[in-house]
Order: C-alpha cells, then sequence, then structure tokens
C-alpha cells in the first residue's frame, strides 16, 4: 500500500510539473523562447486569486484564467514581439529582465511577505478507499492535467491552429512562406501558455494556502528541467 500511495503522491506532482513544462515548452518549441517569465504568470495568477478572496471560486478562477492569459498576451506583443529577430541570447535576457520587473512590481503593491489565502480549502480533505488516503487536491490535480493534455492533443491534431502550431514548431520559416501568420500563432502559444501557468497557480495556492512574490521561481525552475528533459 506504501508503494501504491507514493505512486499516487508522484503521479499528482508530476502532473503540475507536466501542466508547467508544456507552458515553457510551447514557446520555445515556436520561438525558441526560454520564457522565464512563465513563473511570474503562476504568480500574477495566484495574486489574482488573493484579490478576490471572498469571491465564489468561479468568479475567481475566470477572473485568474483571463488576468494570466492577458499577460501572457501583452507580454507577447510588447516585450518579445519586437524582438523576434533577435538572438537566443538576447530573447533570454529579455525573458529575466521581464520576469525581474513583473516580481518587483508585485512586490511594491503587496509587499514581501507571504500572505494566506484560503481557495478550495475542501480539497484538503483525504478520501480513504482500498486503505489509502488520498487527499482530493491530488484526485482533482490529476484528472485536470488529463483532461487538459487530452485537450491540447486534439487542439494540436484536429484544429486549423492546432496544425499551423505544429508546422511552425517544425519550420517556422516555412511556415510563414506556405500562409501560416506568424503573430496569430505566436499569440496562441502564448495565451495557451498562460492559461497553463493559472492552472498550476490554482494547485499551489490550493496547496500551500498563501501567496508570494515568488510563488513562481521554484516552479518554472524546475519546469524548465522538466521541458529539457523531455526533449523540447
Amino acid at each position: 500500500m506504501i508503494v501504491v500511495q507514493n505512486a499516487i503522491d508522484a503521479i499528482s506532482l508530476g502532473a503540475v510539473y507536466a501542466l508547467a513544462a508544456l507552458g515553457i515548452g510551447l514557446i520555445f518549441s515556436i520561438m525558441r523562447l526560454i520564457n522565464f517569465a512563465h513563473g511570474e504568470l503562476i504568480m500574477v495568477g495566484g495574486f489574482t486569486l488573493y484579490v478576490l478572496a471572498g469571491q465564489p471560486y468561479l468568479v475567481a478562477i475566470i477572473a485568474a484564467l483571463l488576468v494570466t492569459t492577458i499577460l501572457a498576451l501583452g507580454l507577447e506583443r510588447l516585450a518579445f514581439r519586437p524582438l523576434r529577430n533577435a538572438n537566443p541570447a538576447t530573447l533570454l535576457i529579455a525573458s529575466f529582465a521581464v520576469s525581474f520587473l513583473i516580481q518587483h512590481i508585485v512586490l511594491m503593491i503587496f509587499g514581501s511577505r507571504a500572505m494566506g489565502v484560503s481557495f478550495m480549502a475542501e480539497l484538503g480533505d483525504s478520501v480513504e478507499f482500498a486503505g489509502l488516503r488520498v487527499p482530493r487536491l491530488q484526485i482533482v490535480t490529476i484528472l485536470v492535467t488529463g483532461l487538459m493534455l487530452l485537450g491540447l492533443v486534439l487542439f494540436f491534431r484536429l484544429s486549423r491552429m492546432g496544425t499551423q502550431m505544429r508546422a511552425a514548431a517544425e519550420d517556422f520559416t516555412m511556415a510563414r512562406l506556405v500562409g501560416v501568420k506568424a503573430n496569430r500563432v505566436i499569440a496562441a502559444a502564448f495565451a495557451i501558455s498562460g492559461i497553463l501557468a493559472c492552472l498550476v497557480s490554482f494547485y499551489l495556492v490550493a496547496q500551500t494556502g498563501s501567496v508570494s512574490y515568488k510563488m513562481g521561481v521554484n516552479m518554472v525552475l524546475i519546469a524548465f528541467v522538466a521541458s529539457v528533459v523531455g526533449g523540447t
């Protein structure tokens, strides 16, 4: 039973890392950009939940998804689009600059201390079956990640935009020559990465019950390693 319990714990944690790594890997596959500002999308999603504490969960969830998606699109338009033809080192430095900028804006507004926030505290309760005690948060995490991965597979295989994104990931220059619109494809990739980052923030806030301006740093480093190991 201990082995099964540990396996469930590992799958749940791996599911969160997979969502974070997908957000980084998706941008890298198209733009060859290692977007370390992805951690700040996670952080902004968490602070949106903090600001909307006390509101119905559905309102907070939709608002967080909108905020992170809009922020991701804004970063693409204002920070990365002007540097699209720059070398990878310049893009990497730009992502660090954006990351530090967002961190310090949040630091000036909310301060450096971690702040408590109640978000789906009931997910901390455990479900018992076959001698196992599994937190509801782990079950929800595994299910949401599975559904998200299935949705992305269907999106990339069946939708027009998904096909264009796969073509851009294979050969961006050739994809543009055959009619793929670069701005639209890259914007879609950033929007999806924002949604993935927000899902990670839901997990972190529900698990820890707190938010801080550095909450996305460790996650994005682990996600970067995971994306490299995964062969992005």
